[in-house]
């Protein structure tokens, strides 16, 4: 018979909630941080570009 240590002692348990904490108060600063950044203006649209089509006159 092979005996086992349980897989969620206290210190994993500690562990894992100190990781859950810190990932969740970055998530909150990240979601803080974006909600008060100014939005970047908008570019205005490129103006279109003019094509002139023309055609070589024939060589005779």
């Amino acid at each position: 018979m092979k005996i086992q240590t349980p897989i969620l002692t206290k210190k994993r348990l500690r562990t894992a909630g100190i990781v859950v904490g810190v990932t969740a108060a970055h998530l909150l600063v990240f979601a803080v941080v974006a909600r008060t950044q100014p939005t970047p203006p908008l570019l205005p649209p490129l103006p279109p570009m003019d094509v002139v089509l023309f055609r070589l006159p024939p060589r005779t």
